[in-house]
C-alpha cells in the first residue's frame, strides 16, 4: 500500500473513532441522534426551570472533505503489453519476487499469457504485472505484442 494511502486510512480510522466517541458521549448525556445518509438530526435536552427537559431538534449536514474538492481525472497511459513466448515444449515461465534465480517464484506463467510491462529492466530481467501480481521474468522469454 502506498504511504499516502496508509496515512489516509489511519486518519479515516481516527475520524470514525472520534465520531463514535462523540456519539456515545451525546447519547450518555441524554441526547437523541437520528438521520439518514449524510444528514443527521441531534436533539439536545435544554435546561428549564420546570422539572422536565424539552428536546430541541438540530439539523447537521456532514460533507466528506474529499467530495468537496474535485480533482482532475487521472491521465490514462497506454500500457506496453508483453506476451509469454518461451519457445520451449512446456511453455512455462516463472514470475519471481526479484530479478534473479535466487528469488522465490510467485506464480508460474504459461505460453501466450499477457503481461503488463512496468518499464523497469535489470540485467536481462523485466518487471511485469499479471493481474494483481507484480514480479520479474527473464526478458528472453517474453516478446512485445
Amino acid at each position: 500500500m502506498c504511504a499516502w494511502k496508509s496515512k489516509l486510512a489511519g486518519w479515516l480510522r481516527l475520524a470514525v473513532l472520534v465520531s463514535l466517541a462523540i456519539a456515545l458521549s451525546l447519547l450518555a448525556a441524554g441526547c437523541q441522534v437520528s438521520g439518514y445518509g449524510d444528514v443527521f438530526s441531534l436533539s439536545v435536552p435544554t435546561a428549564t426551570f420546570r422539572p422536565s427537559a424539552t428536546l430541541m431538534p438540530v439539523a447537521v449536514t456532514i460533507t466528506p472533505v474529499w467530495a468537496a474538492t474535485p480533482s482532475a481525472p487521472p491521465q490514462l497511459i497506454p500500457a506496453k503489453i508483453l506476451i509469454v513466448s518461451t519457445g520451449l515444449p512446456e511453455g512455462k515461465l516463472n514470475l519471481r519476487y526479484g530479478p534473479g534465480l535466487e528469488y522465490d517464484v510467485i506464480l508460474v506463467l504459461e505460453e501466450g499469457w499477457r503481461l503488463v510491462d512496468l518499464d523497469l529492466s535489470r540485467d536481462g530481467w523485466s518487471h511485469v504485472r499479471y493481474g494483481t501480481q507484480e514480479g520479474w521474468v527473464f526478458s528472453v522469454y517474453v516478446k512485445e505484442r
